[in-house]
């Protein structure tokens, strides 16, 4: 419903209020609607996008309505001119697909698995090895992403004077007031943050805050995997999915503890949830069957289902006397 609303509102703002829903300047025509600017509309259109693109995928009778709010976001996000919103909504789309993978049997998971790996790793060398036409000529981003890397290498600069506890939170962007004074001077105009969540978190809270950041996000990573591979709902990819969203929407972007905002809200609730036992957990049942190879007859795998344990508590011994029977009956 909260993302049905912003999208509606959005279309509302840029159609009836132009004056507010599209930017003037240097984005003049890119729309933004109901925000401040055009970027924070896309991180929140690809997230629109990924949480209708599972509504879809989960409700098979009624899918014509999340379909039209998937649409709307989609066209939002072109409206917006964010390449990178599109990066991070394809990103979350690979990894939907990549949950459905891991919830194959044992041997279509060890294909597939390795089927990705290998396009992945193609896929990987050649963006490296043509990086730069990608982002120039595809993105049409300058190398330096717009200045983020001069950003980033003077804040790199700068944490070596507080490299393990960093400046304190949200005690460093004061303008020329303040530690920030350094790299506005470098950069040679008001840079409000970092543009990068990692660099940012660093500066507040050290090394030692972001090796904790990292700690925390890669066990969510593995727990989250582990609930999709045992478990069946559409509803349990949604934290795979949007922590893959946190972590790209970060490089260009900063989200990471940051005041108002709602990545870092959905990023604890998240990790909360993740720890929270499922409905079939919580009523004693094994959540879905799981596959273990067990080689039988001719060499073949077959998966072994794991009865609930509900069932196993519940089952009774066939008694062996007449007198049995009618104790069992009783």
């Amino acid at each position: 419903w909260a993302f049905g609303a912003i999208v509606v509102l959005s279309l509302i703002y840029g159609i009836a209020l132009p004056k507010y829903g599209i930017m003037g300047g240097v984005h003049a025509g890119t729309w933004r609607g109901i925000y401040t600017h055009k970027n924070t509309l896309g991180k929140m259109m690809a997230l629109s996008s990924a949480v209708f693109t599972l509504l879809v995928l989960d409700n098979s009778k009624n899918r014509l309505v999340p379909a039209i709010f998937l649409g709307f976001s989609l066209v939002l996000i072109l409206l917006t001119t964010s390449k990178g919103a599109l990066v991070i909504f394809g990103m979350m789309l690979a990894i939907i697909f990549f949950c459905q993978v891991l919830r194959a049997q044992y041997r279509w998971l060890v294909v597939l698995a390795g089927s990705i790996g290998l396009a992945s790793g193609v896929a990987a060398v050649a963006v490296a090895l043509n990086l730069e036409t990608i982002v120039v000529d595809i993105l049409g981003k300058d190398p330096t992403f717009t200045g983020r890397t001069l950003i980033w290498a003077s804040a790199a600069e700068l944490l070596k004077s507080q490299p393990w506890l960093g400046f304190g939170y949200q005690a460093f962007w004061h303008g020329m007031e303040g530690p920030s004074a350094y790299i506005i001077r470098e950069v040679m105009w008001i840079v409000p943050d970092a543009h990068n969540g990692f660099v940012e978190l660093a500066l507040h809270l050290g090394l030692i805050g972001l090796a904790l950041f990292f700690i925390g996000y890669f066990i969510n990573v593995i727990r989250s995997i582990i609930v999709v591979r045992s478990t069946t709902g559409i509803q349990h990819i949604w934290p795979l999915a949007y922590l893959a969203n946190i972590f790209l929407a970060n490089i260009p972007e900063q989200s990471l503890l940051k005041s108002n905002t709602i990545f870092w809200v959905l990023y604890v609730s998240v990790s909360v949830t993740l720890f929270m036992p499922t409905l079939a957990e919580s009523e004693g049942e094994e959540p879905q069957a799981r596959f273990y190879p067990v080689s039988v007859k001719n060499g073949k795998y077959r998966p072994i289902y794991r009865r609930a344990q509900a069932t196993r508590h519940r089952r009774i011994a066939e008694p062996s006397s007449s007198r049995g029977v009618v104790e069992a009956e009783r």
